[in-house]
């Protein structure tokens, strides 16, 4: 091989196995969007540019102004020594010429690096929290200036997402946080997503922060939590929880809902204020959206975007349109409500539905 061509492909080489080497994406020009309304889109193992392209048309067609992603770490990082960026960079460019803001879930474990004894779930905790910080190092890295929030986990106090103990989710966010402000020091790091907004179980929020303050480490600067398929009077219910958690550590950090969700499917909608099929859905969105962020909530996501087709269950139907792309009533509900700005007053439903005992 000539000499030229051996260092071109030694230089290949090096940029592959060090991506903290690379530069990051073109920044994003300008501040975060103020738009406070989000959904989260499974963008999985798509790699097809103008399918990506026309998701986040679609979201913008209808104002949202926030995506919620999961940057899959078994994606990004097949193997110890492999980082590959093509699929994410679609996505992260996609979202810049959309004018749309990411918000970038750091998750699960790859399969290399999960302390699964069987070695098949991406659900465990990193055998080595050092493993997860390079791959968030990566990451981070690559995407500074057009992805500046990330999320890391999802609903970590679920045992369906993380099959560890609220310690170890804290040990991680105390070598996570420093690791992304120190990669970029504007980033905003968001907490991993309370399931059932923090009911689900309820000492582990508190148990985390005890951690995070014995480690002298903030370990997050967004407390994050879910209201899917909750009513109204449940939903104020969780906003009071977490915030008497967080007084009692003298904590006053910003709150968003990173999943607000219901069904479309009338088998599974179990609110009696909230039923009717599509209407029921679209009801329902208008009013969680509204009571969250009157609630005092910054950003507020729906999930998810699309129905999951190959899915049984409550979630199957919660999506905004179909698997084809074609509209529901949620959607066209979502842009009206966007279209109005951020509300001033709650609907009529959501004050009635609040008020029932």
């Amino acid at each position: 091989m000539p000499v030229v061509l051996l260092i071109l492909a030694l230089f290949g080489v090096f940029l592959l196995v060090h991506p903290t080497r690379m530069s990051p994406l073109p920044a994003r020009p300008g501040r975060a969007s103020a738009n406070p309304y989000g959904v989260l889109v499974g963008f999985g193992t798509l790699n097809d540019s103008s399918v990506i392209r026309g998701i986040f048309a679609q979201v913008g067609g209808a104002g949202i102004g926030w995506v919620r992603t999961d940057f899959f770490w078994d994606l990004i990082q097949p193997t110890p020594q492999l980082f590959l960026w093509d699929r994410y960079d679609l996505i992260v460019s996609a979202a810049r010429e959309h004018s749309i803001e990411l918000l970038g879930i750091l998750d699960y474990s790859a399969l290399w690096a999960s302390s699964d004894p069987a070695g098949k779930s991406d659900k465990y905790p990193p055998r080595k929290v050092e493993d997860f910080v390079r791959y968030v190092e990566a990451t981070v890295h690559r995407y500074r200036g057009s992805v500046k929030y990330w999320q890391v986990w999802n609903e970590p106090d679920h045992d369906a997402f993380w099959a560890g103990s609220a310690h170890e989710y804290a040990t991680l966010l105390v070598a996570t946080y420093p690791a992304i402000k120190s990669v970029d020091p504007s980033a905003t790091v968001v907490f991993g997503g309370l399931a059932q907004g923090g009911r689900h179980d309820p000492v582990f929020l508190e148990e985390v922060l005890s951690k995070c303050e014995a480690a002298g480490v903030g370990c997050f600067d967004i407390l994050a939590f879910h209201t899917n398929f909750r009513g109204m009077r449940e939903i104020r219910a969780q906003f009071a929880h977490n915030r008497r958690v967080l007084a009692r550590r003298g904590l006053q950090k910003p709150i968003w809902i990173t999943e607000s969700s219901y069904t479309s499917d009338s088998r599974y909608q179990a609110l009696a204020a909230y039923q009717g099929g599509e209407q029921g859905q679209a009801r329902y969105l208008v009013d969680a959206i509204s009571l969250g962020l009157a609630l005092g909530a910054e950003r507020v996501f729906w999930a998810s975007m699309h129905d999951h087709e190959r899915e049984e269950g409550p979630y199957a139907g919660s999506g905004l349109v179909r698997p084809s792309a074609q509209p529901k009533r949620a959607y066209d509900a979502y842009r009206t409500l966007v279209a109005r700005g951020r509300p001033g007053s709650l609907p009529r439903s959501a004050v009635k539905e609040s008020s029932r005992p």
